[in-house]
């Protein structure tokens, strides 16, 4: 007489849940930087009303940082604000909505 052996499939599906797991929580603290830490220079330097610094910070970050480069408008757009400068801060935004 031949005997089966029953396998258990949910402590299969069990160990692959725990292993995506953490294969998610490695992909998340793997240093993948933020857009908040990308960019703590020139918001540290705008609200500390060194608008000169935070303007070229912004402006070396638009060349490099093509993937949130909306975002980086925006906060150029908030310099030129806080700078007083009403004209252009629209004019850069009015441009970057025209994408959407």
């Amino acid at each position: 007489m031949t005997q089966f052996i029953i396998h258990d499939s949910r402590l299969t599906s069990a160990s692959l849940r725990v292993l995506c797991g953490c294969l998610l929580l490695f992909q998340f603290l793997s240093g993948c930087a933020t857009y908040a830490e990308r960019t703590l220079k020139l918001h540290n330097a705008y609200y500390d009303n060194q608008l000169d610094v935070a303007k070229s910070t912004a402006d070396s970050q638009l060349k490099y940082e093509w993937t949130s480069a909306d975002l980086v408008r925006l906060d150029q757009a908030m310099i030129d604000l806080g700078g007083g400068r009403r004209e252009s801060s629209g004019a850069k935004v009015a441009r970057g909505s025209r994408s959407f």
